[in-house]
């Protein structure tokens, strides 16, 4: 009786990693269950009758890797003792000592080593221990089999190196580990893809570093001339692209398609990457083999900050590709009225092809209804359906923005009001993030908070600005707690710390 309540035990213990077992015996089921659950007196009671230390189940995994899967070293050693074979392989080629490396277990791993472990093992991908334990992030694991004759530079399918594995995955302490052992800096995968294309596609930046510091290609071409500054841009890694620049990238890099970092940031809509690629001298112009820009790019996917950003800085409106296609084509050919009424607004020709294009009919229109009103609710409502604000619309509405911010600075209820009749929302702000909220309470404007909050501004008392400050939390440092929540406590009740912060969406 006994026997079966902990074997009863043992299977509630089993987690999702339990194999489809296909022995005859019934004795080796349980077996497996036992070793899983780490039950090491049924083990041993199930080895004294009969089990079968090397039984497989269908992906041939053996008792021992179940063993080093969950990281039970005392198991581990009984099953070696009764002759386990320390270089099982399962259909994938993996073996006891790829699972211990793959969990981080360094005692487990030491006792298969001592018993004769292959170091050097592959699986069918060809990835050794070392491998898994580099995309796993198990220095401790990783030192033990280098200390062990590890192959640093081993070659897994693709030719990706252990360093490629730990820059791909930001593993900063590894890759300094297998660079201190010998690790190739400049290891080329079937691509030609290095370390540092791997950390710059994913964005570590302090990875990064580490490769430049030890002498790494900053200008290394993948297939395709793909340096690591076009993996960065791509992938909108900012902060990773600024590295690079200040390391001597260059910004130009063209690729067999002459595609440059600028035009992998304009196509992906990375606005802040590609900011500081025009900054940095990136030709705003650039051309690739099919003669297309940038502005193509932003056009084609329709980014519109982007093809704002890059009009702003003097992009070719007109400029044509290979095909006499302009970015307003593009725009059009994928519907991006956004972006059509910026290229229409900076004078971009209509080729007769596009005159019956309907997304250009409708910008046409949204920018013949904003030239004709001088309403701001007309505006406001063209502007809410995602009609653009062209350059002197932009202006009249920042002009009604600040009389709308002086009116809250002069606590004048009555303009705020209307202002607000007139098409502005609650959640206006400021370039500093600040809401209509934030200002009435920097201003201690008490007839404006009143407006606000009787008109549904209490959902925004969590929202932060730029510093990270909620109106909640001005209020707090005002002293105006009281103030403002005594005579509204039937209609607000907050019920968070002025310190918690709760996310609403914008309007």
């Amino acid at each position: 009786m006994k026997f079966f309540k902990t074997f009863a035990a043992a299977l509630m213990l089993t987690s999702s990693l339990t194999y489809c077992m296909t022995q005859k015996d019934n004795i080796n089921q349980q077996f497996f269950a036992a070793i899983q659950a780490g039950n090491y007196s049924l083990v041993q009671d199930l080895l004294n009758n009969g089990a079968n230390v090397n039984a497989q189940n269908t992906q041939n995994f053996t008792p021992l890797h179940f063993a080093a899967q969950y990281g039970h070293i005392a198991l581990a050693q009984l099953l070696i003792d009764n002759k386990a074979t320390i270089n099982a392989q399962t259909t994938q080629n993996v073996t006891p000592l790829h699972t211990a490396a793959v969990k981080g277990y360094t005692a487990l791993a030491q006792l298969l080593i001592n018993k004769g472990a292959d170091i050097n093992a592959q699986t069918t991908q060809n990835d050794t221990p070392l491998h898994l334990a580099a995309k796993n992030n198990h220095t401790a694991l990783a030192q033990l089999l280098i200390d062990n004759k590890a192959t640093i530079n081993a070659q897994a399918t693709q030719n990706f190196t252990p360093l490629h594995l730990a820059a791909q995955y930001g593993h900063t302490a590894l890759a300094q580990l297998l660079i201190d052992k010998g690790a190739e800096i400049d290891a080329q995968n079937t691509k030609n893809i290095t370390p540092l294309h791997a950390a710059a596609a994913n964005g570590h930046t302090a990875l990064a570093q580490l490769l430049i510091d030890n002498k790494a290609n900053i200008n290394a071409q993948a297939t395709q001339n793909f340096t690591p500054l076009h993996a960065a841009a791509a992938k909108g890694h900012t902060a990773l692209a600024q590295l690079l620049i200040d390391n001597k990238a260059t910004i130009n890099a063209q690729n067999t398609n002459n595609d440059t970092p600028l035009h992998a940031a304009a196509g992906q809509g990375h606005t802040a990457l590609a900011h500081l690629l025009i900054d940095k001298g990136a030709d705003i112009n650039a051309q690739n083999t099919q003669s297309e820009t940038p502005l193509h790019w932003a056009a084609l996917n329709g980014h519109t900050a982007l093809a704002q950003l890059l009009i702003d800085n003097k992009a070719n409106i007109n400029a044509k590709n290979t095909q006499s296609e302009t970015p307003l084509y593009f725009a059009a050919k994928n519907k991006h009225t956004v972006v059509i009424e910026i290229l229409l607004s900076y004078g971009s020709c209509i080729l007769q092809d596009l005159l019956s294009n309907n997304a250009v009919i409708q910008a046409q229109d949204n920018r013949l209804k904003l030239s004709q009103t001088t309403n701001f609710k007309d505006i406001a409502q063209l502007l809410n359906k995602g009609a653009y604000a062209y350059p002197l619309v932009k202006a009249f509405i920042d002009i009604k923005r600040k009389q709308l911010f002086n009116a809250i600075e002069s606590n004048d209820r009555e303009a705020v009001a209307q202002l607000l009749k007139d098409g502005f929302t609650l959640n206006t702000c400021d370039k500093e993030g600040n809401t209509l909220l934030h200002k009435a309470i920097q201003s201690k404007s008490l007839h404006v908070i009143d407006l606000l909050l009787s008109l549904g501004a209490g959902e925004y008392l969590y929202k932060p600005n730029k510093q990270n400050l909620t109106p909640l939390q001005l209020l707090t440092a005002n002293h105006m707690i009281a103030t403002v929540f005594t005579p509204r406590q039937e209609n607000i009740a907050p019920t968070q710390s002025a310190g918690t912060k709760r996310k609403h969406q914008d309007n």
